[in-house]
């Protein structure tokens, strides 16, 4: 061993820029493996959420009298009510999700974000449903929303953090003052971005949000009127279906979509085609539809990072090659030698291989070092904004090693085979 490394820095400026080259490409794959790890981490968060409930939302059909929000993305409680019927389903959980538009950012804040957005996430707490996947989320300090809570909010990681929130903190949300119950653990996903709340207070803050809807509901009163009026009939149709939407105004048929447990030895599968065919203007996401849209973005991810980061390493594989190759015409009489001496040639390619392979250690073990430092440099830069852009894993760093290893093992080959093959006789006529 100690021999080899003696030869690996006979030309030490060579061998250095070689390795460098190795490192350059390990350099790469860390950096952007870590990005890509990062990505995927929220993906597996993703998964688990949908593969573990169906998640029906309004398939945006026409409105009609029955179903004046429909047009708008709104899940009615009709079809809430018509959902639970559905053989199969256990429980149905109506949410409203809307943007939390935080008031210190809404001018001239940054719209940079490495992760899923601020969001509210309105839930019926009467319900009795619970993804199959998570049916509890860990907490950091105090408890979840429960049953009855009205007023209060549980946050994410990543919003109490930047917020600067605690368990019995009071936090201001659309000028409303709602008390923090709870703080949860951070979980590298979307839970870390939200704000969970009883979804009559989610309701009021997206109807604040939304010009459309808020003219509705101031409207709805004067509405009704309107609509009792004799004189309603005499209007045109255009005006009447204004009118009777206003009237028909009713903030439980506000939901953005449908969270759908099934019943033990159920099909999901069957359960969410059941409530598309049953159940008007929906589309119902099934467990299996869920894992195949993130699996698809994890793959056409993974393949765009990871091959930029082979393209490096591809470059610094030919560095070792030409290296070795050089190696090995300085050293044919050193090899003449050996192999005169009984040397067979599975000792030489034995050799050389071990030497380009050290060559790839060298540079992954630095390439990795470097990669690690400036991620954690950019890391805890972006820290103060609640920003957390890479994560290096075990399976990154060990793969990289490994990589590394093998991209310099396997340009080794064809200089070894070629040390291999040389002639021990015109080797030691050589000068």
């Amino acid at each position: 061993m100690f021999e080899i490394i003696r030869n690996m820095f006979r030309r030490k400026l060579r061998t250095i820029l070689t390795i460098f080259g190795i490192v350059i490409g390990v350099l790469a794959l860390v950096v952007l493996g870590a990005l890509a790890e990062k990505m995927n981490l929220m993906l597996k968060g993703g998964e688990q959420f949908l593969t573990g409930q169906i998640t029906v939302s309004s398939s945006q059909g026409a409105s009609g009298e029955r179903n004046p929000f429909a047009s708008g993305g709104f899940l009615t409680k009709d079809q809430i009510d018509q959902i639970a019927k559905v053989d199969g389903v256990k429980a149905v959980q109506a949410g409203v999700e809307t943007s939390y538009i935080d008031p210190d950012k809404k001018n001239g804040g940054s719209g940079i974000s490495f992760g899923p957005p601020p969001t509210i996430m309105g839930v019926d707490l009467n319900s009795d449903f619970k993804n199959e996947n998570w049916k509890t989320l860990t907490m950091k300090s105090g408890r979840m929303i429960q049953k009855g809570d009205a007023g209060v909010i549980s946050v994410g990681s990543d919003i109490a953090s930047d917020k600067n929130l605690k368990t019995g903190d009071t936090f201001k949300i659309d000028n409303k003052d709602f008390k923090v119950v709870g703080v949860l653990e951070k979980t590298m996903t979307g839970p870390d971005s939200y704000i969970f709340m009883n979804i009559g207070d989610a309701r009021a803050i997206l109807i604040d949000q939304t010009p459309t809807l808020k003219d509705l509901q101031d409207k709805s009163a004067s509405a009704k009127q309107a609509v009792a009026d004799p004189s309603f009939k005499y209007l045109s149709p255009a005006v009447q279906s204004q009118i009777a939407q206003a009237a028909n105004f009713d903030v439980n048929n506000i939901n953005s979509s449908a969270s759908v447990s099934w019943k033990d030895g159920a099909d999901p599968e069957k359960v969410s085609k059941d409530i598309e065919s049953k159940v008007k203007d929906v589309k119902a996401l099934s467990p299996a539809q869920g894992k195949k849209m993130i699996e698809s973005v994890s793959v056409l991810l993974n393949a765009v990072i990871m091959g930029s980061a082979l393209i490096a390493l591809v470059v610094g594989s030919l560095s070792v090659i030409n290296t070795m190759i050089m190696s090995v015409s300085e050293r044919r009489r050193e090899i003449g030698v050996k192999k005169a001496v009984g040397a067979r040639d599975r000792h030489i390619i034995k050799e050389y291989l071990i030497e380009s392979s050290m060559i790839g250690l060298f540079g992954g073990l630095i390439g990795l070092g470097i990669g690690s430092g400036i991620v954690y440099l950019i890391n805890m830069s972006t820290a103060s904004k609640n920003i957390q852009i890479f994560a290096i894993t075990p399976r990154l760093a060990i793969g990289a090693i490994v990589f590394s290893i093998v991209i310099g093992a396997v340009a080794g080959l064809y200089p070894a085979w070629h040390a291999a093959r040389v002639n021990p006789v015109s080797a030691l006529k050589e000068e």
